[in-house]
């Protein structure tokens, strides 16, 4: 500064990092001089930190004071049904001292995450904060009632914290495999919350903790869902068809009971995927779930249409196509005259006359009527679908996400 009378951008260091820059040196270089005027002799060392932590600093915070903040955000919730947007906490500044502050939600989801990996790791010092996290920009959040483990709960709340500190945003949320797809950010909030809180009060982490789904607890009356009906072709057996659209409705009520699932076998045949909407006790709402044991490509054409669209009104539908005995429409075994995928019409089709868009072969290698990319017809009329083998939970969960998301 003397030779060329400006301060430098930064000065090398390469203990701790190639470039320890201008303001940091500032800090620092005060910070020295503070402890010598407190002591009378230079420090030995001094602690330093970057400056974008300094910068973000919001605190260092004991397990006790976390706990203390994770109660009031649990009753916030139980009491309110809904997330708090901030909550007070006393924590300690870079100084020393001891300071109340006002964390967002975001910044106390990374808080818990990591008071808890510290519980777990029996590291009781406290957790220093500093970042400026910003909230979740999309929630998704599908549980299903039962319990998390430690293991589980452990490992989310690392996966978690990790990405908070990577990327600076809270997540989504985070992906868990045992009771749901998505474990979404309010969720991840009410749930270590309710951790923290039970090691309050036994002096341990819980071995497992109960899981809920979100909109239940902000919810609880269920009044944002849609009842449920199902039906499905001549798949089977009559009574294999009926179990199994009975192991499904038992499936959803028990992961629904808390907000009053209302799901309903309805009927078996081959045309009540259109009966089921013509039918004026059934809801205007409702989730229609049709089960087929065969992909038809008139059948889905047809609900492309101006009159199945009329009849299904504001009804939502659902389909699900067993393969094998049905064929996988997102790829079948056939092609149409461009050579994309093709499903051609039925062999047993005696309504459809010549109504279908287009041609391909069939597996003799005939040109015959069909739909082609039927996957893609459905998805852009605004239908949801799923390809699966004869798995009654796998079923049950894809019907749930679509009540739930």
């Amino acid at each position: 500064m003397d030779r060329y009378y400006i301060t430098p951008n930064y000065s090398s260091h390469s203990t701790l990092g190639t470039q320890f820059g201008y303001q940091n040196l500032i800090y620092t270089y005060s910070k020295i001089l503070t402890t010598y005027n407190n002591t009378k002799t230079l420090p030995t060392n001094i602690k330093v930190f970057s400056w974008n932590y300094i910068t973000n600093y919001k605190g260092s915070f004991t397990i006790t004071q976390t706990i203390e903040a994770a109660k009031w955000v649990q009753t916030y919730i139980e009491t309110n049904h809904k997330l708090p947007t901030s909550v007070t906490i006393t924590g300690t500044n870079l100084q020393g001292n001891t300071i109340t502050t006002t964390l967002t939600m975001p910044t106390f989801l990374n808080l818990l995450t990591t008071i808890t990996q510290k519980i777990n790791n029996k590291d009781t010092t406290p957790a220093d904060l500093a970042g400026n996290y910003k909230t979740a920009t999309s929630p998704k959040d599908c549980q299903r009632i039962g319990n998390m483990s430690l293991a589980t709960y452990i490992s989310i709340a690392g996966r978690v914290q990790r990405y908070m500190d990577r990327y600076l945003i809270a997540p989504n949320y985070s992906s868990y495999s045992g009771l749901g797809s998505y474990f979404g950010y309010e969720n991840l909030i009410y749930t270590y919350s309710k951790i923290l809180t039970t090691y309050n009060k036994t002096g341990t982490l819980p071995t497992s903790v109960s899981i809920k789904l979100w909109k239940a607890i902000v919810d609880p009356d269920g009044s944002w869902s849609k009842p449920v009906y199902i039906t499905t072709d001549y798949i089977y057996s009559s009574s294999v068809d009926w179990a199994m659209m009975n192991s499904i409705v038992a499936y959803l009520e028990d992961w629904g009971v808390d907000w009053g699932l209302n799901a309903t076998a309805w009927a078996r045949g081959p045309n009540t995927h259109c009966s089921v909407l013509k039918t004026s006790s059934v809801p205007e709402n409702a989730l229609i779930v049709n089960i087929y044991g065969g992909a038809c490509a008139a059948t889905i054409y047809e609900m492309g249409t101006s009159w199945y669209k009329k009849i299904k009104g504001a009804a939502e539908v659902f389909s699900i196509w067993i393969s094998p005995p049905a064929w996988n429409i997102k790829n079948c075994p056939t092609r149409d005259i461009y050579g994309r995928n093709f499903l051609p019409k039925a062999w047993d089709d005696n309504f459809s006359g010549n109504s279908l868009p287009n041609w391909g072969y069939n597996t003799k290698g005939q040109i015959v009527q069909g739909l082609s990319n039927p996957d893609k017809y459905l998805t852009k009329n605004g239908y949801k679908f799923l390809v699966t083998s004869k798995n009654i939970e796998k079923m049950a969960i894809a019907i749930y996400e679509q009540l739930v998301l």
